[in-house]
């Protein structure tokens, strides 16, 4: 389903699983759909259960975040590159700092798996929940309250469900807050009062 036809139907669910295996999954088919990891998200959101490997996933932002690609100089150039024709940085050097001050997974074999969360058939490693702003703040406020410790979260509009909502929450077993990037809001189907809240299954 193309990113139009997709923006065009109402989402039935708001709770979201991802896992990440190195080896092919079973007892759930694979989607014959090369697309962005965050458009597989809003594909989940619209009810279906499936998985794809990481080669298609076709995001080249999501691809460095989630190891997809190898960092060579040339691959991390054209990011760049990529990143100022997006309007994601102002010139070569600001792209040059997002990338740098993020962190991504190592380079190697993955199959990720989408599903709402009701449909489970295994246990996802993360979980990607839609909800409005006085959700976002009871959530906060409820988790603060146990310890009195404040929450920190990474934020820039940029790169969200592949580096914010992914690679950040599985890297830091944390959970995270994100506003969304421009393909995320629009892929992922967030309406123009939602936000996302990810976070590790655990």
């Amino acid at each position: 389903m193309d990113d139009e036809s997709r923006a065009q139907r109402e989402p039935k669910h708001n709770f979201i699983g991802i896992k990440i295996d190195k080896d092919e999954p079973t007892g759930i088919r694979r989607s014959k759909q090369k697309l962005h990891h965050c458009a597989n998200v809003g594909e989940a959101r619209l009810g279906r259960s499936f998985y794809v490997h990481g080669e298609d996933i076709c995001c080249p932002l999501a691809r460095y975040y989630l190891g997809i690609d190898r960092k060579t100089k040339n691959n991390i150039e054209t990011l760049k590159e990529q990143m100022t024709i997006w309007e994601d940085a102002d010139d070569i050097n600001a792209a040059q700092n997002y990338l740098d001050d993020f962190p991504t997974f190592r380079y190697n074999n993955k199959f990720f798996s989408y599903f709402p969360l009701e449909k489970a058939k295994v246990s996802p490693d993360l979980i990607i929940r839609i909800l409005k702003p006085h959700e976002a703040f009871e959530f906060v406020r409820a988790t603060v309250r146990k310890d009195g410790r404040r929450m920190n979260f990474t934020m820039s509009g940029i790169g969200s469900m592949c580096g914010e909502c992914t690679v950040w929450v599985l890297t830091n077993n944390k959970p995270t807050i994100s506003v969304g990037c421009q393909g995320s809001r629009r892929r992922a189907l967030l309406k123009p009062s939602e936000l996302f809240l990810a976070g590790p299954n655990r």
